[in-house]
């Protein structure tokens, strides 16, 4: 995984401490549960408080899940498959000659740097914050420019499903 800490892209092995010992329970499980009873069931320890509240925020974040709802073997299969490249796919549009895309500030920094563009330290910065603060950057960009980032917050999506745009007007 790839994330921003202090203002620079780090790669970790694992999601958070106790990721390896999250997806062995889950490969465990023989009956469905709700992401929150399997939490409940396998990580109530204090030790494991980091890793629920990641598991919480990836979950509702970037997978738009209810986890009171949501299906731990549903989830479980998606993240299994998210050690393929294709999971980070680049949206976005052509506009005349114009190239638009969006995506995980990760895949679209690739994306801008392979046209020769960088991402701005403000917006590295701003992903680290968001991030911090329990959302999900998307990064808006306009060929080998970073436009800004747009974030999927859990707490917006559990009832209005409302967006919020964070704006970049940086070089």
């Amino acid at each position: 995984m790839t994330r921003v800490e202090n203002g620079e892209w780090k790669t970790q092995q694992d999601f958070t401490i106790g990721w390896d010992e999250l997806i062995k329970k889950m490969n465990e499980i023989k009956e469905d549960l709700t992401i929150d009873e399997f939490l409940q069931k396998n990580f109530t320890d204090k030790k494991y408080k980091e890793l629920r509240t990641s598991v919480l925020r990836f979950a509702e974040g970037f997978d738009l899940a209810d986890t009171s709802k949501a299906s731990v073997l549903a989830i479980r299969e998606e993240w299994m498959a998210e050690e393929d490249e294709q999971y980070r796919v680049v949206g976005g549009c052509d506009l005349g000659e114009r190239k638009v895309r969006k995506g995980a500030v990760d895949a679209v920094t690739a994306y801008v740097e392979a046209l020769g563009g960088s991402a701005p330290q403000e917006v590295v910065k701003m992903a680290e914050a968001i991030g911090d603060a329990g959302g999900t950057p998307l990064a808006v960009a306009d060929g080998h420019r970073v436009l800004g980032l747009y974030l999927i917050a859990a707490g917006f999506l559990a009832g209005i499903g409302t967006d919020l745009i964070v704006s970049y007007a940086g070089g």
